[in-house]
């Protein structure tokens, strides 16, 4: 899969579809990839979730018809799909730190977020603190058992969940490791970037599940082939290890994603080395 290509597919699919009622999903399907997978890759290569991106594109296409038609604030606010021209304004403002009308009123120009380009060479990114296990196969079922947690993303939120799974692991009976966490990203988030939930799991490997805490939960994690990479860095930098895979590695690797949970690996008392798995299709035409 050419990935910086079917980037550039779905950038253009929003951008001819910006005034209409498009789906994020929509936007995935134009570059062909699943919606999980798309919003991480896009976040990596952009450093903009998707849903802000969009919003931004028809905030500043709505700016030139400020400027450049006689168009009303009304049918600009409901043309770009803001619902009311409150809602419109409120969002105009937060950007623009002025309401339409006196925008309109100044006539001064201030593009304020221009259509992206994905350029391959100006893809940045931090390799010195990863590891790549080209691709491992988890050769059985494994059994964990552990807490749900649905949250707003942030690197913060993400050390209270563990921290809180940390403090509750030692009741779960017929742990393998108690010590070894695993950290599961599921794959029906509705998007993934700071301030929206997303579904998460903290666990641990257990032989049965006869008992089961709680408040927790039992999950089966099948068989299948995964990419692994080693992060050798704090945990607080783990999220870099994440945009140089989706931003970089995968885009260039020839790997097709298979949809399914993100696994993260780490014993929670060594901070400095974690191991991320992203499954993939068994079939592929690297040239790793």
């Amino acid at each position: 899969m050419d990935y910086y290509s079917c980037m550039r597919k779905s950038i253009d699919f929003i951008e001819y579809n910006i005034i209409k009622n498009i789906s994020l999903k929509e936007v995935a399907d134009a570059g062909g990839f699943s919606l999980h997978h798309f919003q991480r890759i896009f976040k990596a290569m952009t450093g903009d979730c998707l849903r802000e991106y969009i919003r931004k594109r028809r905030l500043t296409c709505a700016s030139f018809e400020l400027l450049y038609t006689d168009a009303r604030i009304i049918e600009i606010a409901l043309k770009y799909q803001f619902g009311s021209q409150e809602s419109f304004t409120r969002a105009f403002k937060k950007v623009y730190n002025k309401t339409p009308a006196k925008y309109r009123k100044d006539k001064k120009n201030i593009t304020y977020y221009h259509r992206e380009k994905i350029d391959v060479e100006n893809m940045k990114h931090i390799t010195e603190n990863i590891q790549v296990v080209y691709h491992s196969m988890i050769e059985k079922e494994l059994k964990v058992v552990g807490v749900e947690y649905v949250e707003n993303y942030n690197m913060s939120t993400f050390n209270k969940m563990l921290k809180d799974f940390i403090g509750r692991k030692d009741i779960i009976e017929n742990a393998v490791d108690s010590n070894k966490i695993m950290g599961i990203c599921y794959s029906d988030v509705s998007d993934f970037y700071p301030e929206k939930r997303v579904h998460y799991m903290f666990c641990t490997e257990v032989s049965d599940f006869k008992e089961i805490p709680k408040g927790m939960v039992a999950k089966v994690l099948p068989r299948r082939e995964y990419l692994v990479f080693i992060h050798k860095a704090s945990r607080e930098k783990i999220d870099d290890t994440y945009k140089y895979i989706y931003g970089s590695f995968l885009p260039k690797s020839g790997y097709e994603l298979l949809e399914g949970e993100d696994i993260t690996m780490f014993d929670y008392k060594n901070n400095n080395e974690s191991r991320l798995y992203v499954p993939i299709k068994k079939e592929n035409n690297t040239n790793n």
